[in-house]
């Protein structure tokens, strides 16, 4: 498992021509609404949990981030 401290994470996500909170968030656009689940009640119930943890995280992370890019 990887450890960031804040600022680590700070630089990953506002340098390098990558934003890894807009990569979190594209992931979350794909669980809210281009996953199928058809008639899967297992196959959704994960869907929704896993939506509501990535929710959680990126509301975190682009908290503790803002203000705190390098050269942003």
């Amino acid at each position: 498992m990887y450890e960031f401290t804040l600022e680590q994470f700070a630089t990953q996500t506002c340098n390098q021509n990558r934003d890894i909170i807009k990569d979190l968030e594209a992931t979350l656009h794909y669980y809210e609404n281009v996953a199928q689940v058809d008639d899967d009640h297992e196959r959704a119930e994960t869907l929704k949990s896993m939506k509501i943890k990535l929710q959680s995280i990126v509301a975190s992370l682009s908290m503790k981030v803002q203000g705190k890019c390098i050269g942003g």
